[in-house]
């Protein structure tokens, strides 16, 4: 039987014990803080799932996608605390109007939504604005390089040395 087991855990506690010791080289880790560890992670995605399970119910969704699992957690206000400052790979624009889709339909926490609804709007404009820097600046580095190739080349002058001013003397007195 193994720790997890005989925790009543799901989250392996033996990985969670390495990884851990892993972590901190310099610290003992023993095996009941693998245990605890395990537990709390296993809480966390539970939360997570949770909260992020209505999103993909509104949709009719059966399974999860990302997008429901940011806009659960943006939703969560002890999530969104936890995770704040934290970046996830999503697509905003579907998390958006999951979350939309959940304002309409939830009265309940309807100002945690709106921030989050703000929060996505926010980021999406400032998506557009630096899609259309990139593209300027795209623009502009095209126009300089259409101008170079336009530009016939510049012939180089050959230098006159003071040898070669020798060699055109020694020249003429022969």
């Amino acid at each position: 039987m193994n720790q997890s087991a005989r925790a009543g855990i799901t989250m392996p506690v033996g990985r969670t014990a390495k990884n851990m010791r892993i972590a901190c080289p310099g610290l003992r880790v023993s095996n009941e803080s693998g245990v605890a560890m395990a537990a709390v992670l296993e809480d966390v995605a539970r939360e997570i799932y949770n909260s992020a399970m209505p999103l993909a119910k509104v949709e009719k969704k059966r399974c999860l996608e990302p997008r429901h699992v940011v806009g659960g957690m943006r939703t969560d206000p002890d999530l969104a605390r936890l995770l704040q400052g934290g970046i996830i790979a999503s697509d905003d624009v579907a998390a958006r109007s999951v979350v939309a889709a959940s304002r309409k339909k939830s009265d309940d926490a309807s100002s945690s939504v709106q921030a989050v609804f703000d929060e996505l709007k926010r980021h999406e404009e400032r998506k557009k604005l630096v899609a259309r820097e990139k593209k300027k600046k795209k623009k502009t580095e095209t126009e300089k390089e259409e101008q170079r190739d336009e530009e016939p080349p510049k012939k180089r002058q050959k230098k006159t040395t003071n040898r070669d001013d020798s060699d055109k003397k020694k020249k003429k007195r022969a």
